[in-house]
């Protein structure tokens, strides 16, 4: 059942009808999704742009249980803005904005709207922009910076995909029953092996496999595995407002929230190991 565009618990579907729907969703989207990183700049940040609003969107509705105007506007704006930077390069400054935004909308919030939405919607500015700055700035080199988004893609979806297929044919224990009953530890692990698989299957068509090592899947694997962290995290979210989705925008997957939330920490954590290494994965 749906109350205010958001997905609230119990809803019931049956297995096969959900699993089609995914499959067609994923038919339609992963190929526009592919040629845009593929275009690169300025049309590949067009679509982070409309995706970041797109989450915003659903992040107060999800939060508020209803579009609230403030908060809508406050998070809105803060994430325009910190994208928009990225895309124009200015990174720094996009970062700048992210936080700068969140704590605005904070003030805003619990001054003309709510004190117990207040910290909600600041963090959906950070939960939002911040991964968003990440993949554009991810995919700002050339070449390089489409075979980087290319691979972390390619792990991010096979971490999808074979979580979801070996949770559903092996099961066994839960991986946070607390949180999201459906995943499992087989789960977990059948994801990581996928993504370490996808990962190579990317980095070979990419340049033969003269990058494809052991240190790249046990990397491709490790990011797998944290990317369900923002998975975990969402659920989290949507456990705390008796959601099972974001929305209903995508078939068989619920909101964009729900498509992407492993791919917002991982784009984080990848953005981070490379201005760590100061040379980022070499593909």
């Amino acid at each position: 059942m749906a109350v205010n565009g958001v997905m609230v618990l119990p809803l019931a579907d049956s297995a096969g009808g959900s699993l089609l729907k995914r499959i067609g969703s994923a038919l339609i989207l992963a190929p526009t999704v592919l040629f845009l990183v593929y275009a690169g700049p300025p049309y590949f940040s067009v679509l982070v742009l409309l995706a970041a609003l797109t989450m915003t969107m659903e992040w107060v509705r999800l939060c508020a249980a209803k579009m609230a105007l403030i908060p809508m506007l406050g998070v809105g704006f803060s994430v325009i803005a910190a994208v928009g930077l990225a895309g124009l390069g200015q990174f720094g400054w996009a970062v700048a904005a992210t936080f700068a935004g969140a704590v605005a909308v904070w003030v805003l919030v619990a001054v003309l709207d709510s004190k117990r939405l207040a910290p909600w919607m600041a963090g959906g500015v950070v939960y939002i922009a911040l991964p968003c700055v990440a993949m554009i700035w991810l995919r700002g080199e050339a070449e390089t910076g489409r075979d980087v988004v290319f691979w972390l893609l390619a792990v991010v979806w096979g971490m999808d995909i074979g979580a979801f297929a070996v949770g559903k044919t092996v099961g066994g224990p839960k991986l946070a029953p607390a949180i999201s009953p459906k995943k499992t530890w087989s789960g977990l692990l059948g994801g990581a092996v996928c993504s370490a698989l996808a990962a190579a299957t990317v980095l070979a068509l990419l340049n033969g496999g003269s990058r494809s090592s052991v240190a790249m899947a046990v990397g491709a694997a490790g990011l797998g595995i944290l990317s369900q962290c923002g998975d975990l995290f969402e659920s989290a979210v949507k456990r705390h407002f008796n959601a099972k989705d974001s929305g209903s925008l995508i078939p068989g997957h619920g909101g964009l929230l729900d498509r992407v939330d492993g791919l917002l920490a991982a784009a984080v954590i990848l953005a981070a190991y490379n201005l760590a290494s100061g040379e980022g994965i070499a593909l």
